[in-house]
């Protein structure tokens, strides 16, 4: 029981941001989807930097873990997040696999509004890159 409320609290999230489908469109109008799964906090601690989203893209094998990539600013020492994407990513013997989730943040809307995934193979110097743009809760 406890750990069927703990998945609907982490699944809920602020500002209006669902867990759940999105529908999108590509550059050649065809259409895409991503699927946010889960929301979980690091330690319980509800902070942009502890965020972790379990995410996955159809027809692609990789489940990624989106997180607000977090940096130290060189001058300040300041500790910041990127606030406008969420971001994942794998390494493989050919080289790397990620996820891109562009949000938006507005007075009305706060929640994804495209993604890139994309594989680069390093060894053989080869690059793909899938978009995913106007993105919609269904």
């Amino acid at each position: 029981m406890k750990i069927a409320i703990l998945l609907l609290v982490s699944s809920l999230s602020f500002a209006g941001f669902k867990m759940g489908k999105y529908k999108g469109i590509t550059k050649n109008a065809q259409p895409c989807q991503i699927e946010f799964i889960v929301k979980n906090y690091v330690s319980g601690i509800k902070n942009p930097i502890n965020e972790e989203i379990l995410t996955k893209v159809p027809g692609h094998n990789t489940l990624f873990v989106l997180k607000h990539m977090p940096s130290i600013d060189k001058e300040t020492n300041e500790i910041k997040f990127e606030r406008d994407f969420l971001k994942d990513f794998h390494g493989d013997k050919t080289g790397g696999i990620a996820l891109n989730v562009e949000m938006i943040h507005s007075d009305t809307y706060h929640g994804p509004k495209s993604f890139k995934y994309i594989v680069h193979n390093w060894r053989e110097k080869k690059l793909s890159v899938f978009e995913c743009h106007d993105l919609v809760k269904h």
